[in-house]
């Protein structure tokens, strides 16, 4: 067994001991040998006239080039006339591939003789007892690279690979795993909703824990010029939850964009094995938001100040409230823009014959996109906005705010102040009128206006809140044409002229 081997920079000598042996004993051991270095350059030479010194033989020499101490050298002792065989492959990696492996090492010293073919591997599938035949790689010629074929998917299996030349097959290389893998499938259910200068992407979640990475980009739409795949960053954990893994992602904003231009966007996702194909194209065009509501003043004899059933009014001079009704028409809940709504509500609004119509621009849907909530839109928190809410035309709904407390069993009016007969509403909201979208919790729960299924309430179901459906499947898609709920900006009455 060998005891030591190094190089010596001031003998310029190969110095070797062998264990439990004096230096002529390890020489006659060695007779007839001869010793073998390459360097890291692959510089090369031979000595077979050995030396010995106490328990230590050596080889003395001059070389041709500059040696440092620590420098690395692959050394052998063959007989004279016999080549010596191969050394261990290094660097040996195994890449995933569709069916196949793609396997790789470092290159070998050009010194070393390798005849064409003469590189092999083997292979089982992990957990298996017995190996493949050494089988030679194929079009490895000046190559460090070659694929094993033939493998099946999302199967794991193990590598390894030796050299061979006249001397003999070399050492196995360090064993390496891969598995078979097919690209990730393109992400599916892909929606850009409309923002501020931003578009909101979200598609469907994968349930495919091989999934590394996700990528967007983005151009205007029909431009003929996309950006640069960026990645989706990994938000951190929310609290109370375990951090996202990179297959968890299923939404990410895209900004700064110029509003008033339509954008498309396609996303796709990344595995051991490389991007897969990119997601089907979706748009959006993002616009300014709505400010919000402007209170506003009417004298006390106003028509839609909220009176009892005596006629008796329920707000007093000085008091404030806010209205609210059901659209008498519906419409589709397949736009992601909040100014969309506002303006269907405006204009139902503006159809009536009532003294409403002098501030309908005022009006706001009470219903949550991606980007801005119901309770955003509406201005439900902002200071003095906290009033009770009457239907128009009719009882209270709520004697605060609109989404923290149940609703009255007062009947449901229209913009005209006529009996609404809906019980299917849009609303996008989940019951304290924040967006319908918890991808913290289920990544695929999205139900807010644009997505593909949109919450809705039923105004009939007496002391509920805005969010209430009869079951627990989907809510209607989102082409369904139903109303939505209007409400006023917070009206306050006015003290009565003096006499």
């Amino acid at each position: 067994m060998v005891d030591q081997l190094y190089w010596s920079s001031s003998s310029n000598a190969i110095f070797l001991s062998l264990d439990g042996l004096s230096g002529p004993q390890a020489k006659a051991a060695l007779a007839g040998l001869t010793l073998n270095v390459v360097d890291a350059q692959g510089n090369a030479f031979a000595v077979s006239d050995a030396q010995t010194f106490l328990d230590l033989i050596y080889w003395p020499f001059e070389p041709y080039w500059d040696w440092t101490d620590g420098q690395k050298v692959l050394v052998s002792l063959t007989l004279d006339g016999i080549q010596q065989a191969p050394p261990q492959l290094t660097g040996f990696r195994a890449v995933p591939q569709d069916g196949a492996v793609w396997l790789t090492w470092d290159e070998v010293m050009e010194n070393i003789e390798v005849p064409d073919g003469k590189h092999q591997v083997r292979y089982r599938a992990r957990g298996s007892s017995s190996w493949g035949e050494w089988t030679p790689w194929r079009d490895t010629v000046g190559q460090i690279q070659a694929t094993v074929s033939g493998l099946t998917n999302d199967t794991r299996y193990q590598f390894e690979g030796r050299l061979v030349n006249a001397g003999g097959p070399g050492p196995a290389s360090a064993r390496v795993e891969a598995k078979a893998l097919a690209t990730s499938a393109a992400p599916t259910g892909l929606t850009a909703n409309s923002a501020d200068a931003a578009v909101i992407l979200h598609w469907n979640y994968a349930d495919n824990d091989s999934i590394t990475g996700y990528q967007y980009r983005y151009q205007v739409k029909d431009g003929g010029l996309w950006s640069n795949w960026t990645a989706v960053p990994v938000p951190p954990a929310a609290p109370d939850h375990s951090p996202l893994h990179a297959s968890d992602l299923t939404q990410v904003t895209v900004s700064p964009l110029s509003n008033g231009l339509e954008w498309e966007f396609q996303v796709r996702a990344r595995n051991a094995n490389g991007w897969g194909k990119p997601s089907a194209a979706a748009s959006a065009t993002p616009e300014a938001l709505a400010a919000a509501p402007e209170a506003q003043s009417v004298s006390h004899d106003w028509a839609h100040i909220p009176e009892d059933a005596d006629g008796n009014p329920l707000v007093k001079p000085g008091e404030s409230f806010r209205l609210l009704f059901v659209t008498s028409f519906g419409t589709a809940a397949s736009s992601t823009r909040i100014n969309d709504y506002n303006r269907f509500v405006q204009d139902r609004v503006a159809k009536t014959p009532s003294q409403l119509k002098s501030f309908k621009d005022q009006f706001r849907a009470v219903i949550s996109t991606a980007a801005v909530s119901a309770r955003e839109n509406i201005g439900a928190d902002l200071e003095g906005n906290d009033v009770p809410v009457y239907w128009v035309s009719g009882g209270l709904v709520v004697g605060g705010n609109l989404f923290d407390d149940d609703w009255s069993k007062a009947p449901p009016r229209d913009e005209g102040g006529g009996l609404s007969s809906a019980t299917q509403v849009w609303t996008g909201s989940l019951r304290d009128g924040k967006t319908w979208s918890v991808p913290a919790d289920n990544p695929w729960w999205r139900f807010y206006a644009g997505a593909a299924h949109v919450e809705t309430g039923n105004p009939a179901r007496a002391g509920d809140q805005i969010m209430h459906r009869e079951t627990i499947a989907n809510p209607p898609a989102n082409t369904t044409e139903l109303p939505l709920y209007g409400i006023s900006p917070v009206i306050t009455v006015q003290e009565p002229p003096s006499q």
